[in-house]
């Protein structure tokens, strides 16, 4: 008996992988909360301390300035993923079905190519940070390749989450398998809004 046509298997494949990568990104949007959270707790000790008892904890602005860079990073994906980026919904709404296509498949692709450029030179930062040794010219002499390298490796996921998708979405495209596309990677409608806020209250049935 033949086994599965090539075509059937790698959509079925990509899903999973796809799924996979959204509990990731679930992990990286907390793990960017609670760096975002713990930063807001040392710069409130740091400016209270220098307050009161004229010290200072030293290198609380670069713990939080290392904190947003990598929680954005990790954030990229996980808003995307979850259909969160902004749009202009005014004129999206409005568009016939194969233009909000062609509009969504044209948004991933400048994404991927604004932020495959912003990679390519992050890789290129972190290697020469590595490189040199170097420190953060704060008290706490934190080499910061190894910062530096948490916040590559979050914008290395929001290409591959794009590139993913892509490989998922084409296949729809090409179907005719419209409303799973726009599920996948189209603009969130405010019933949808709706639904996932009444879910996340409890509300929902």
């Amino acid at each position: 008996m033949a086994g599965p046509e090539p075509g059937r298997v790698r959509p079925a494949r990509v899903a999973r992988i796809h799924r996979t990568l959204w509990g990731i990104a679930r992990g990286g949007s907390w793990f960017g909360g609670v760096l975002i959270l713990g930063s807001a707790f040392v710069v409130t000790a740091d400016v209270l301390m220098r307050k009161f008892w004229g010290v200072t904890l030293g290198g609380a602005d670069l713990i939080a300035g290392y904190a947003l860079a990598i929680a954005s990073a990790w954030g990229f994906g996980f808003a995307f993923l979850g259909r969160a980026h902004i749009r202009i919904d005014s004129f999206y709404v409005r568009m016939p079905a194969w233009l909000r296509i062609a509009v969504d498949f044209a948004g991933i692709g400048l994404m991927l190519a604004f932020f495959g450029l912003v990679t390519w030179y992050a890789i290129g930062v972190v290697a020469q940070s590595a490189a040199r040794g170097s420190r953060s010219i704060s008290a706490l002499q934190i080499p910061v390749a190894v910062p530096q390298a948490i916040w590559v490796a979050g914008l290395l996921f929001f290409l591959l989450a794009m590139l993913l998708t892509l490989l998922r979405a084409i296949p729809l495209a090409a179907s005719g398998r419209h409303a799973e596309l726009q599920r996948l990677i189209g603009s969130k409608s405010a019933d949808e809004e709706v639904a996932e806020e009444r879910a996340a209250s409890g509300l929902g049935s």
